[in-house]
């Protein structure tokens, strides 16, 4: 009946009969909803002038309450939390949503309800109080959640006061993402972007934002930041038993993660891979059984920042990173191919908006050395697998760029219709192509391009 009534039907009665067999209750609900109320009319009662005038700017972009429609009590719930951010963002740091009441008149015989829209002002003031920002603290504790020690200090822009018993990071980069400025008015979106994107950091396991009101006559708020850095080092050892028909094998990983390499929330990172693939089937010593081996070494960091450039307005969208990155690889498979990669690339990410990511690698570099086993050639070449042969069994260098667009990636988890997109375009050999013709390289048999004295690869690949 409760639950009729908020939505629009006033008169809904209800019922129940009960019959009870056998120590079993069926409870059967009657329920008489009556005619719904729509709304006929909408008036305010706001008696800050100040409040009234913002309010009156914004209600038509987001109300969903309208003259005619079915009353709604989520409706206006909905309109409640929409005033309840539009002060919020506007300096009034005190404002509640119990501010916010509505009065319905129903005594109309024709089904409809007249709502009354009120916002009181606080108990004994005649209005609602805008507030500035002041100075901001910001605390780092020890991973622990202790201050114990002495903290590094020091104070940035005149009104960031950093004081890090952790000792661990770097005022500076910890400022960019400080969207809460002096002398601004209070807006909880800065708030919220300012908690957005410190976890976004990776580096802090606790966070939390206070505002405290100044004693004094000026309506000011000092901002005041608690944080509990993560463990700055971790190590991660993982193990997997595989085995399908005919093959068995396992495969370990080890990875060491430091969140603040340098004291700028860098996240580095070494992982080392073992693979080890045995045919079941197979007589003779563990040796013996060997189908393949893959071992893996890769060490990169990942910088909160677009190195060299300086855009600060990136770090609202999201927190840019910069990649640096290295692996090596060795891949031996018994009688039939080795194979040893070494690639390096740098790598660029970030957000153009909540919609908008790029990521561009302006150069990655592969260094690759294929040979296939001699038995192994000569069965591929009277399959006719020449091709196979030629592009696996050689050594060659690879100096490319990428670059990467995706487009609404933050709806994909989202039970809605909506376009998605993600496009990548590789380049690869250009560099090498304005390398030659500045400094001439030899060619190899065949007229094959060499830079270093190595075959280059030259593709467009999308």
């Amino acid at each position: 009946e409760k639950y009729l009534k908020t939505k629009g039907y006033f008169n809904a009665r209800v019922k129940t009969d009960i019959k009870i067999k056998n120590q079993c209750a069926q409870i059967t609900f009657l329920a008489d909803s009556g005619l719904r109320f729509e709304i006929r009319n909408i008036s305010y009662e706001i008696p800050d002038k100040e409040v009234f005038n913002l309010h009156q700017s914004y209600v038509n972009k987001f109300t969903h309450v309208h003259k005619g429609q079915a009353y709604d009590q989520d409706s206006l719930s909905y309109d409640q939390e929409q005033t309840f951010l539009l002060l919020q963002r506007n300096g009034y740091y005190d404002y509640l949503k119990p501010y916010m009441r509505v009065s319905v008149d129903t005594n109309s015989h024709s089904n409809q309800a007249d709502l009354k829209i009120f916002i009181d002002n606080p108990i004994d003031k005649k209005k609602h109080t805008v507030y500035t920002i002041n100075n901001s603290v910001i605390k780092i504790k020890n991973s622990g959640g202790t201050e114990e020690g002495l903290p590094d200090t020091v104070t940035l822009a005149s009104q960031y006061h950093f004081e890090d018993y952790s000792r661990y990071f770097n005022a500076k980069t910890i400022k960019k993402y400080l969207f809460i400025k002096k002398d601004e008015t209070y807006n909880i979106d800065k708030a919220n972007l300012t908690y957005d994107r410190l976890y976004a950091l990776n580096v802090f396991r606790g966070l939390k934002i206070d505002f405290h009101k100044m004693a004094d006559s000026v309506p000011r708020l000092d901002v005041f930041y608690g944080m509990i850095p993560s463990k700055k080092m971790n190590n991660r050892i993982e193990g997997e038993y595989q085995f399908n028909t005919g093959r068995t094998g396992f495969k370990v990983a080890d990875t060491y993660s430091n969140r603040n390499l340098f004291g700028g929330a860098e996240l580095f990172q070494l992982t080392a891979r073992y693979n080890i693939q045995f045919d079941a089937a197979a007589s003779g010593s563990w040796f013996d059984r060997v189908l393949s081996t893959d071992f893996n070494l890769g060490a990169s960091i990942s910088v909160p920042a677009l190195i060299p450039f300086n855009l600060p307005k990136l770090g609202k969208n999201g927190v840019p990173r910069t990649i640096f990155g290295s692996n090596f690889q060795f891949f031996h498979q018994k009688d039939k191919f080795t194979n040893r990669v070494f690639t390096n690339s740098v790598t660029y990410n970030w957000a153009e908006n909540n919609y908008k990511q790029h990521s561009y690698t302006p150069l990655g570099i592969e260094y690759r050395i294929g040979i296939l086993d001699l038995g192994f050639i000569t069965e591929l070449q009277n399959q006719g697998n020449n091709l196979f042969v030629k592009t696996n069994n050689r050594t060659f260098i690879n100096l490319g760029s990428q670059y990467t667009f995706t487009y609404n990636e933050i709806k994909l988890r989202q039970l809605s219709n909506f376009f998605y997109f993600k496009g990548a375009l590789n380049l690869a050999g250009n560099t090498s192509t304005l390398l030659n013709r500045i400094f001439n390289f030899k060619t190899a048999s065949g007229d094959v391009k060499t830079v270093f004295g190595l075959p280059y690869e030259q593709y467009v690949k999308t």
